[in-house]
């Protein structure tokens, strides 16, 4: 995880093996938000220096080759706005778990690119930026802050985010309006608030 945090790559992949199966949840929850992370198994592990090993390594980079041209989130991408804040309609909420989730053989990257897109055309409000389904907008607001985020805050799906990168919240109707953190905790606000791709706040009235 230093060596993912320090890399000034823009993207960075994480090809993994480990003994016990137990120490993927801790490790997933760390690293997926920020980083793409690919679990090797032991036994291919284990071919580790052979030609059947290159082959399957082979394979594996392909496919995260077609990830990054088809699902890796850019600037204006809906996968950089909040999971835990943004009430998406329900036929869309599953786009940021396919789209982390998503590897070769498990779902398929058209279905992925397609769910992204509906969101899109359902979220997404020229005047506003992107509003959700409880009339919040969420606006890319002017970078300003975040010099001391950790480094794994400054990257989401292997995007690195630019300086202050953050969104401008507010309820369209100009009422009152709640938002939920990083772990879901529920938080009222009078005007307006800031919030990063991770869900953390940054304060707000």
């Amino acid at each position: 995880m230093q060596c993912a945090g320090d890399s000034r790559a823009d993207g960075v992949h994480m090809l993994l093996t480990h003994y016990r199966d137990d120490e993927r949840p801790c490790f997933r929850q760390e690293a997926v938000p920020s980083y793409r992370v690919i679990w090797i198994s032991s036994g291919m592990s284990r071919q580790y220096g052979t030609a059947t090993f290159d082959a399957k390594l082979e394979t594996l980079l392909d496919f995260e080759d077609v990830w990054r041209k088809a699902i890796r989130p850019t600037l204006n991408s809906p996968l950089l706005l909040p999971e835990t804040a943004f009430s998406a309609q329900h036929s869309v909420t599953d786009m940021w778990h396919r789209s982390r989730n998503v590897h070769r053989g498990k779902d398929d990257v058209q279905h992925v690119e397609r769910v992204a897109q509906r969101f899109r055309r359902i979220h997404f409000k020229s005047e506003y930026g992107w509003r959700d389904n409880e009339g919040l907008t969420f606006s890319r607001g002017p970078a300003h802050g975040g010099r001391n985020i950790p480094a794994w805050r400054r990257k989401k799906l292997t995007f690195n985010l630019p300086e202050g990168f953050h969104f401008d919240v507010r309820h369209d109707k100009g009422r009152p309006f709640f938002v939920n953190d990083e772990r879901r905790g529920r938080h009222k606000f009078v005007e307006y608030t800031n919030i990063d791709p991770h869900g953390y706040l940054r304060g707000g009235s």
